[in-house]
């Protein structure tokens, strides 16, 4: 019974660092887009 290899792709680089890439803008709009919404709400 040998286990499934589950080593990370690292012969796909840049598709790792693309989707690095898109978590880290998704991650930075995700935060940023309340605090805009709560600046533009407390300054009106």
């Amino acid at each position: 019974m040998s286990l499934p290899d589950v080593r990370p792709q690292a012969n796909l680089p840049q598709a790792n660092l693309l989707s690095e890439f898109a978590l880290a803008t998704l991650s930075a709009f995700g935060l940023g887009l309340p605090i805009a919404v709560a600046i533009i709400w407390i300054c009106s």
